[in-house]
């Protein structure tokens, strides 16, 4: 990268107009361009500090998305005796103030979702690259929200392609913000950054940061940030979710943008329903009017696939929707909703919600015990799906349900993308429209047919 000034001057080009920041190593100024009179945004590195400006263009110049600043280059900055030189990082000027002040005293649950499915939105992108990105250093300073609420994440000089973070010769983030494995040698992955929006959630609900304590205090620190979302009336599925981000084992936490995207919004759409509904009849009368048949999923343990098969059958649903009337003519859609473990709790939210209830369980670690267990806690109307296993494994445990349970259990398939259907995942979608169109008749519910292209 060629940074040499030669007879070019920075400020010739551009009319300094004030700081408007200051970093780690060094300041941001806001800038007009003497050319077509846009502003910009400079982040000035001293001339110690050539490898990590020349770092951070190296990784702006592939980024292109709406929620990430525009970069027009590195350029060479002489100041008057005895300041010397240094280089600029010019950017696209975002009119907008920073996560901490827009969070003083915490938000409203509905907007603290909203600011971090924007920031799943730049996080999938980052993180699909062809050599995938992981930004590292999320944290309030570094995330501006304009005034129509729109979010932009900035400073990426903490930023690595995640196949070279083993060798990475400095690691930064930021304290209360960054995952305990940032400051540990080793290989990172997207779970790295979503800990951070696990802490950003948190922090946007109550204006301040989680403390996780030590590792062998951890459930203390769950049930203390489950009971302060709760008090924000956040509900316990986002505690939950938050809680699933914060685990300092990068194994168990959640590592896909997309999904944990997803997953906000099923608990915007509940926060919705719960401000919502106040004065309005029952669950099953709204699903009658509005032709839709709401599901719920829950699984028997953690890790057992709940979101990713809910991904899957909503995207299946979505797209046979699209080209399908939704109308009051006996005609039904399908929206499914991911209720997380079954616990006395999440089942009560579940069958309050929903208008059919299912229970997943993993055929790879089958327990009766812990299976009877969930399903006595759910409707005797329930229904059943095993996921990883083969057709063997599935007839042998279905041998052990009892006849009425057999009729309303099926096989999840291998589905290795939930955003690209297979043929299998389009036929599993099919069974489970099938079972829930037969148990709806039986009960002389939903009229005569779903509408969700049903036909092989």
């Amino acid at each position: 990268m060629d940074m040499s000034a030669g007879d070019w001057n920075f400020f010739d080009e551009y009319e300094t107009l004030r700081i408007m920041g200051l970093g780690a190593r060094g300041s941001v100024l806001l800038v007009r361009s003497r050319t077509d009179r846009e502003l910009r945004a400079v982040k000035f590195f001293a001339e110690e500090d050539r490898a990590a400006a020349i770092h951070e263009a190296e990784i702006l110049e592939g980024l292109y998305h709406p929620g990430i600043p525009a970069f027009y280059g590195l350029v060479p900055i002489r100041l008057r005796p005895p300041y010397g030189c240094g280089f600029g990082l010019v950017m696209a000027f975002v009119p907008g103030i920073p996560l901490s002040t827009a969070t003083a005293g915490g938000l409203p649950p509905e907007t603290a979702i909203s600011y971090a499915m924007q920031l799943c939105e730049i996080l999938a992108y980052l993180h699909g690259l062809p050599e995938p990105v992981l930004h590292l250093d999320l944290q309030p300073q570094n995330i501006l929200v304009n005034e129509h609420g729109r979010l932009f994440l900035v400073d990426f000089g903490s930023s690595f392609p995640m196949s070279v973070t083993s060798t990475a010769p400095e690691r930064f983030g930021t304290a209360d913000f960054a995952a305990p494995e940032i400051y540990r040698p080793g290989r990172l992955d997207a779970g790295a950054d979503l800990y951070s929006v696990g802490m950003l959630l948190y922090y946007m609900l109550t204006g301040m940061t989680a403390d996780m304590g030590s590792p062998m205090a951890l459930g203390t620190c769950f049930e203390e940030i489950c009971r302060t979302v709760r008090e924000r009336h956040a509900g316990e599925m986002l505690a939950e979710i938050i809680c699933r981000l914060l685990y300092p084992t990068p194994l168990l936490r959640c590592s896909d943008a997309k999904m944990l995207k997803y997953m906000l919004e099923q608990v915007l759409i509940i926060l919705k329903q719960e401000n919502g509904d106040s004065g309005r009849s029952t669950g099953e009368t709204r699903q009658r009017a509005s032709g839709i048949i709401r599901l719920g999923i829950c699984g028997v343990s953690a890790g057992c696939g709940v979101s990713h098969v809910v991904l899957a059958l909503n995207e299946v649903f979505r797209r046979r929707r699209s080209c399908c009337p939704v109308g009051n003519r006996g005609e039904c859609t399908l929206q499914v909703t991911d209720y997380g473990v079954a616990s006395p709790n999440s089942v009560r939210r579940m069958c309050e919600r929903t208008d059919r209830q299912i229970l997943l369980a993993d055929t790879g670690h089958w327990q009766r015990g812990p299976f009877r267990t969930a399903a006595a806690m759910l409707p005797d109307s329930t229904a059943f799906l095993f996921n990883f296993g083969d057709a063997a494994r599935f007839r042998s445990i279905r041998a052990q349900l009892t006849e009425a349970e057999a009729k309303r259990c099926l096989r999840v398939p291998y589905i290795p993308d939930p955003y690209n259907a297979l043929p299998e995942t389009e036929s599993f979608a099919s069974d489970v429209c099938a079972m829930i169109l037969r148990e709806s008749r039986e009960e002389n519910l939903y009229g005569e047919r779903l509408v969700t292209g049903m036909t092989r």
